[in-house]
């Protein structure tokens, strides 16, 4: 599904300002940016959305993904995504697999987009945020944040996941559903961009940046967060996941400037995969114009008033 670039208001529309000394930029926490995965290509039990048992893909299965969206608040120094999908944060209870659980991996974000995923491995480029405390990712413990300069691992194995692109893309098709892994992106360019299988949580890291905050669904609706509303907007229907939630981080720990990126995240299994292209922007500061001192517009006002006075005194000739 293509990514929604219509980005929605909340809050009142627009507001007249009066021209200050120093400008402000625009609240971009305004504008929330939905894209959209395929609702027919998470495969798993499917015990959601009135699901019984059995195993398949689509809006039933504990493993579909739907979409995400982030939200940018120059104002306030904050950046937030958020997810809808049926994979709780925590993941879900599941015998014979690392922990016990089969969790929600790590966010990837790529801020070089002309490189690849692999490219970016292990540079400054790459961020990579842990949001879910229960995965295996390399983090020691169960601590979330900000991690920059990463490698990554493929835990399929340890998760009952899917051990290539072919064997996950065969079973979907087979139960008649569309594989789609970063929006805006053909099958065959997501494959090409992410490239080996089922990398999908950090296994080493330069540094931690900095923390994120949870949000829930509450938190994010107060914050204009509406993937129903979106979705039955562009025709999407009115089923969508059983599970919504988020995080906020400051977006001054990033690089400063306009910041083109892409953004993705797998199941642990790689029974799903969803990303997104987006752009934050420029938060460079905007220095205040100069503005003369008292003092110089004083003397200013004087030899202004003296090269008059001056003039006047003339003589006529």
């Amino acid at each position: 599904m293509k990514t929604n670039l219509v980005k929605t208001l909340f809050g009142t529309a627009l507001a007249t300002t009066c021209a200050c000394a120093m400008a402000l930029p625009v609240q971009a926490g305004t504008l929330w940016n939905y894209s959209w995965d395929s609702f027919k290509d998470g495969s798993g039990t499917l015990n959601q959305n009135g699901g019984t048992g059995g195993h398949g893909v689509g809006v039933k299965s504990n493993f579909e993904m739907f979409g995400m969206a982030y939200v940018e608040d120059l104002v306030n120094d904050t950046v937030t995504f958020a997810f809808n999908s049926n994979i709780h944060l925590d993941g879900w209870k599941h015998n014979n697999v690392q922990n016990g659980t089969i969790a929600w991996g790590d966010l990837f974000l790529n801020l070089n987009p002309d490189k690849t995923f692999e490219q970016v491995k292990g540079t400054s480029d790459l961020l990579a945020i842990r949001f879910s405390s229960k995965n295996d990712s390399g983090v020691a413990g169960g601590e979330t944040g900000i991690f920059s300069g990463v490698t990554t691992k493929n835990v399929t194995q340890v998760n009952q996941g899917y051990s290539s692109y072919t064997q996950f893309n065969n079973y979907v098709n087979s139960k008649g559903g569309t594989v789609e892994l970063i929006d805006g992106m053909t099958l065959a360019e997501s494959q090409a961009y992410l490239g080996t299988h089922g990398h999908s949580v950090i296994n080493t890291y330069q540094e931690k940046v900095g923390n994120i905050t949870l949000l829930d669904v509450a938190q994010l609706s107060a914050l204009g967060l509406d993937f129903k509303g979106q979705a039955a907007q562009d025709g999407l229907g009115t089923v969508l996941g059983t599970q919504t939630f988020g995080f906020s981080f400051a977006r001054s720990l990033l690089p400063q400037g306009e910041l083109s990126w892409i953004a993705h995240v797998l199941a642990e299994c790689a029974n799903d995969t969803m990303g997104m292209m987006g752009t934050f922007a420029d938060n460079t500061p905007v220095e205040p114009e100069a503005v003369p001192e008292p003092a110089s517009l004083l003397g200013l006002t004087l030899g202004a008033a003296a090269l008059v006075g001056a003039k006047r005194r003339q003589p006529i000739t």
